[in-house]
């Protein structure tokens, strides 16, 4: 079965973060907020709008496959970690030919950023 894209939930800027048990709290990583779909179709990534990607991050389709998957649909921010092991759009943002300027990273990070929340909850 083919899978959807799933719009994602866009956060609200407020001046101080709620109080209270019933609230999460996530830290916001420099990144492009994407959606990674893997289905009986192969893999697809797309932007949090739901524009297709598939083809400006090749290198992270490919990795994909490692995850050994045969159905997930994981959201996310696509981060690459600097040198000082900060966020950089710069080695996330993708190439006409598909590939990143770092391979392996983004996805470590994407499925990270993706399931460390869930693992706390």
């Amino acid at each position: 079965m083919r899978l959807k894209f799933i719009e994602p939930l866009i956060p609200t800027l407020v001046q101080k973060p709620p109080e209270g048990e019933g609230w999460t709290h996530e830290v916001k990583f420099d990144g492009y907020r994407s959606q990674m779909t893997i289905d009986e179709d192969g893999t697809r990534i797309y932007t949090r709008s739901g524009h297709d990607w598939t083809a400006k991050y090749g290198d992270l389709v490919r990795e994909a496959k490692r995850l050994g998957a045969e159905s997930a649909i994981v959201g996310g921010e696509i981060v690459v970690l600097n040198d000082k092991f900060r966020t950089s759009q710069r080695c996330a943002k993708p190439s006409p030919a598909g590939s990143t300027t770092c391979i392996l990273l983004p996805l470590i990070c994407f499925i990270l950023t993706a399931t460390i929340c869930a693992i706390r909850r």
